[in-house]
């Protein structure tokens, strides 16, 4: 629960200064350049709902009304921090995907030509802007 607390203290936290402020919203619309027209709406408050999603709510606090948004306690936050690593980073998963990158210099041009084309390969920047395109998680949290 303090590791929480302390991750929505650091999302929450202002902006020292204007230039800061002003990188964020337009790191925010620049990330969405590549998208395609109707994903192109940019979560100024993606911070926000971030921290919202991660505030614990105390355990002795009674809920008052269940109709109201409620924050989860920290056991249930937890429980859903261990079944999405169980879900999509276990070795187990069905769900587990990898990546991987390769960057290739000048020597090895001929390997990269030799790889170009094959499925799964990724050989120029149209090919990437169409898979973020297709990424529904794209971006979903600050990169720190």
């Amino acid at each position: 629960a303090m590791e929480a607390g302390a991750v929505v203290a650091q999302l929450l936290e202002r902006d020292a200064k204007l230039s800061d402020e002003i990188g964020s919203v337009w790191g925010e619309i620049l990330a969405l350049e590549t998208l395609s027209a109707r994903l192109k709406q940019p979560a100024f408050d993606r911070l926000e709902r971030l921290a919202e999603h991660l505030t614990v709510q105390e355990e002795d606090v009674e809920v008052q009304s269940q109709s109201t948004s409620v924050s989860p306690t920290a056991a249930e936050l937890k429980q859903h921090v261990v079944a999405f690593f169980d879900k999509h980073f276990s070795a187990d998963s069905e769900d587990r995907r990898a990546m991987s990158s390769r960057v290739y210099g000048h020597k090895g041009k001929e390997v990269f030509e030799s790889h170009k084309g094959a499925p799964g390969v990724l050989s120029n920047y149209s090919d990437v802007r169409h898979v973020k395109q297709y990424l529904s998680l794209y971006p979903l949290a600050p990169y720190y």
